[in-house]
């Protein structure tokens, strides 16, 4: 059986655990054993997306203090990746907001540490049951509702939404590259499983990987493979992304940012369609369609010599923008109330819509973030409503409610001389509004630009070029890298 097959097939008595602290991960694997289950055990965050490609467990274990990745971006990514293995989260952490950021990443649960034996058991047992329903009812939904996850599950009845599905609909079933634009949070990847689920291709995987968050020394290895003595650490062989979406498609977020060198190998693999794992010389052949996605002007980079011009046009071949949020404003009201209807069963909400007080002020918000911001706002007012109606006060205070501590991090504090300089009817423009954020990121990680691109969810090419483009300056240079 190939790689890309066996990575779709669960294996339901699997469980993979992810802590670094070896006392705990005995006492987990111990646990565990009296459910009978299988145990694959990881000590970091790179073991651990090795294990989760190989076995594609029915559960993850996921401790958050990870020596060499963020949990918290190892759970999005695992949800993202994997969204038939469930996640647990263990954790030292007492905080109501580490918490509920979990729960809106997707973890189905949030465990403290150390733990009561009852409760963890009982808690794993509920994650494998839930796991074993959703897989039978995913299988039956896609026999009778196969055009749900296609573009007619695209939220949105406006004109610049109406254009491009229509835009789309013309390519989903060509076997050629799609190049998605837009700025961040315009649902790119929404889009690019909408066509792939759309197209012949659906009952392949769909994999994604966002080229401007893998470490620079692992890119090469996630996207082309390596052979095993490929370099320290490589004990053996591994398919890349590339073969592991054999027959399927492949997600190329942020691909503005890939490195040059690998933007020629990039270019071959698309103009050849077969691929050489590092420290291979042997070549295969693929069957794969790539979808690439960026919120980057490429002509621009193509121009300053950060983006190869035959790389650009081999993925460019069918382009399509996505417009922003302001862009269709009119749908505004209709992402909301998906919102709270996807996720009012997990968070256990009680809200069922919203006042007019609050629909006036999503409507009259600008919405920088899109229809990311748009989610992350409905989620966290529905945790604080308290009655079936979100209200004003429930909403963050950035739309004019009350919510505490709900200005996400690099978005600042109501009192930002900014905002205290505009009258409430003054919109400030957009570049105003990101210079802004983006300075006050680089305050919070005394001018880590590393850390604060994590925290922005950009890459940090991006961000020296837009700190260069505002004339930013660091606030502490030696600590900036």
């Amino acid at each position: 059986m190939d790689d890309s097959r066996q990575r779709t097939t669960l294996t339901s008595e699997s469980i993979l655990i992810v802590e670094d602290d070896p006392d705990t991960r005995r006492s987990i694997e111990c646990e565990l054993s009296t459910l009978g289950k299988q145990c694959v055990s990881a000590d970091n965050g790179a073991t651990a997306r090795a294990a989760m490609q190989e076995t594609a467990p029915s559960l993850c274990l996921l401790d958050l203090g990870l020596p060499d990745i963020s949990g918290m971006e190892l759970l999005e990514e695992f949800r993202r990746n994997y969204p038939q293995t469930e996640v647990i989260v263990l954790t030292a952490q007492n905080d109501a907001e580490v918490a509920v950021e979990c729960i809106r990443l997707g973890a189905i649960d949030f465990l403290l540490k150390p733990y009561e034996s009852p409760r963890f058991v009982k808690t794993v047992r509920k994650a494998l049951e839930r796991m074993r329903l959703t897989v039978e009812a995913d299988g039956v939904a896609a026999l009778a509702r196969p055009s749900e996850k296609g573009l007619d599950s695209l939220i949105g009845s406006s004109p610049s939404m109406g254009r491009t599905k229509a835009l789309v609909r013309k390519v989903v079933s060509a076997n050629v590259t799609v190049l998605l634009s837009g700025e961040s949070g315009t649902g790119k990847e929404v889009l690019a499983r909408a066509i792939h689920a759309e197209s012949h291709r659906s009952r392949s995987p769909f994999l994604a990987i966002n080229c401007g968050a893998i470490p620079e020394n692992l890119i090469e290895s996630e996207l082309f493979g390596h052979a095993k003595g490929a370099f320290t650490g490589a004990s053996k062989s591994r398919a890349g992304l590339f073969e592991q979406a054999e027959g399927g498609s492949l997600f190329l977020d942020e691909i503005g940012e890939l490195r040059i060198d690998l933007q020629v190998k990039l270019l071959r693999v698309l103009q050849d369609r077969c691929v050489r794992r590092l420290g291979c010389e042997k070549e295969r052949s693929l069957d794969v369609r790539v979808i690439a996605a960026t919120n980057l002007q490429l002509q621009d980079e193509v121009a300053a010599g950060r983006f190869r011009n035959d790389l650009y046009y081999r993925l460019s071949i069918f382009p399509v923008e996505l417009p922003s949020l302001r862009e269709r404003s009119v749908d505004i009201l209709e992402l909301a109330y998906y919102f709270l209807k996807k996720h009012g069963a997990r968070l256990g909400a009680l809200a069922s819509g919203f006042t007019p007080a609050a629909e006036r002020a999503l409507l009259s918000y600008h919405w920088p973030g899109n229809v990311r911001e748009l989610e992350n706002a409905v989620e966290r007012s529905m945790l604080l409503a308290e009655t079936d109606l979100v209200d004003l006060p429930n909403l963050p205070g950035r739309l004019g409610g009350q919510t505490p501590g709900a200005w996400p991090t690099g978005y600042g504090d109501p009192s930002d001389t900014l905002f205290s300089s505009l009258e409430s009817s003054q919109i400030a423009t957009f570049a105003a509004e990101e210079r802004r954020i983006l300075r006050r990121a680089l305050e919070i990680t005394r001018g880590n630009v590393k850390e604060a691109a994590r925290q922005l969810e950009i890459g940090r090419a991006t961000l020296y070029r837009k700190i260069r483009t505002y004339g930013l300056v660091l606030p502490n240079k030696s600590s900036a890298r």
